[in-house]
Parts: C-alpha cells; sequence; structure tokens
C-alpha cells in the first residue's frame, strides 16, 4: 500500500481509524506523517469506545518541520507509533533502517523523519493507548538512556542540514536529554555519569540551555540533604485522560 500505519501489541484502533487517517491523507498528501489523538486507558482486556469521535468535526493542524520537532521533543507522548501512519515513499527515502533502536525506537524514527516534511495532527481520540507498568516506556533509568544515544547517532545527520531552524531545535532537545538522564542518575546515585551528561549538554546549546545545565551541575555538587529531590527510576503514570 501506499500508507503505511503502525500498531503497538497493546493498544486498540478505534474502528473507523484507518478510515479517517486515509481520508486526511488524501486531502493532504503532501505530509510525511498523520497522527491522530488518543485516550489513555489502563488494564488487560479491550477498550469501549463511548462516543464515535468522528461525530464531531475537528480542525486538521498542519506542523512544519521545525514546529514538529521542537513539539515532538518536548511531548512526544503526544505522537507514539500506534497513532500514526507515514508515507510508503518517506519510509523508502529513510534507508534500510528507519527504525534502528531496540528501545526509543520511535525518538530515533520522528526526529529522522523530521525534516522531511510537514506533519499533521488530527485532535481525535482514534487510538486507545494502554498504559501498563513494566513497559520499556515504564523504565525511567533505561530509556533516557536509549534517547541519549539515539540523539547520538542523529547528531551528524542534523550538522549537515541547512536550515538553522532545525539544528537549533535539535541541539536544544539534545541536550534537555541530557538533563534528564542526568537527573535520573542522580536520582539512582550515579553523580559522575550524570555530572558528564551534564558537561556535555553544554555542548553547542542556546545560553538559557547553558544556564539550565550550569544550575543542575552546580546542584550536584551540593550535600545531598540540600540538592531536590530527583526523578525516580521508574515513571509514575498520572490517571487515564484523553489526549
Amino acid at each position: 500500500g501506499d500508507l503505511v500505519a503502525f500498531l503497538d501489541s497493546d493498544d486498540i484502533w478505534h474502528p473507523r481509524y484507518l478510515e479517517v487517517q486515509t481520508s486526511v491523507c488524501e486531502k493532504i498528501p503532501q505530509a510525511v506523517a498523520y497522527f491522530t489523538g488518543h485516550v489513555n486507558f489502563t488494564g488487560d482486556g479491550g477498550y469501549e469506545w463511548e462516543s464515535d469521535p468522528c461525530e464531531k468535526d475537528t480542525e486538521v493542524q498542519v506542523m512544519s518541520p521545525v514546529h514538529f520537532l521542537s513539539r515532538y521533543n518536548k511531548a512526544p507522548g503526544e505522537f507514539t507509533p500506534s497513532r500514526v501512519c507515514v508515507p510508503r515513499r518517506v519510509l523508502a527515502a529513510l534507508g534500510n533502517e528507519p527504525f534502528k533502536w531496540r528501545m526509543a525506537e520511535d525518538v530515533y524514527f520522528f526526529n529522522l523523519v523530521a525534516p522531511a516534511g510537514p506533519v499533521v495532527f488530527l485532535p481525535k481520540p482514534m487510538v486507545a493507548y494502554r498504559i501498563r507498568e513494566g513497559s520499556h516506556s515504564y523504565d525511567r533509568l533505561k530509556m533516557p538512556q536509549a534517547e541519549v544515544q539515539a540523539f547520538e547517532f542523529l547528531a551528524e545527520r542534523y550538522t549537515a542540514f541547512t536550515d538553522t531552524g532545525l539544528q537549533r531545535v535539535f541541539r536544544q532537545s539534545f541536550a534537555a536529554k541530557r538533563r534528564f538522564y542526568a537527573k535520573v542518575l542522580l536520582g539512582v546515585g550515579q553523580t559522575g555519569s550524570a555530572r558528564d551528561q551534564l558537561r556535555r549538554s553544554l555542548e553547542n546549546s542556546s545560553p538559557l540551555s547553558v544556564a539550565k545545565s550550569l544550575r543542575l551541575l552546580l546542584l550536584s555538587y551540593l550535600p545531598k540533604a540540600l540538592q531536590p529531590v530527583w526523578p525516580s527510576a521508574n515513571r509514575e503514570w498520572k490517571s487515564p485522560q484523553a489526549s
């Protein structure tokens, strides 16, 4: 087919998901990815749709590469593989390994595809996203490490782009990934590794980003009693809600 849809084994599409995605693709064929909204739920069973999200008209959002890159890296929970369709031509242009990592493969893929063109987001809850303990995204130590590794691999590609906006957003997002990973490392007592991440986050950062990294670096040298409460190694999920 010309449109490739992804679905994680524990998530659920609305019965009209593919119909809606195909319709949006036909209206905006120049996009490189098509996302819908979602609803979170827990448990091992199915999901009962309370209403048909297609009954209400919803405005489609078209994001430029820079806008999507910034929005995705600030709130990646809005954009997961189970709620995206990608044209086959886009996948073919990305090469043989668009999903390179065992963990953080979505982070790698969406940062890889972002420069290719506009991205569409339809804020209708067309996918039920299952939250469960023990998933890869639940591990707050391994996941940020994998995300940093994905960014390290993508850094050379972004350096070659002529679009300074893309380069700037990528560098800022990379620094933010390192800072979060450093916070988790501090939370589990790996202070040396955390400081290394913070020092490396200073490379090619904006003045505000540099200030954030330096602040965290200074905090890491304070006595334990004076340091903030760092994130735990396991993600604390909020109550399920529509997004």
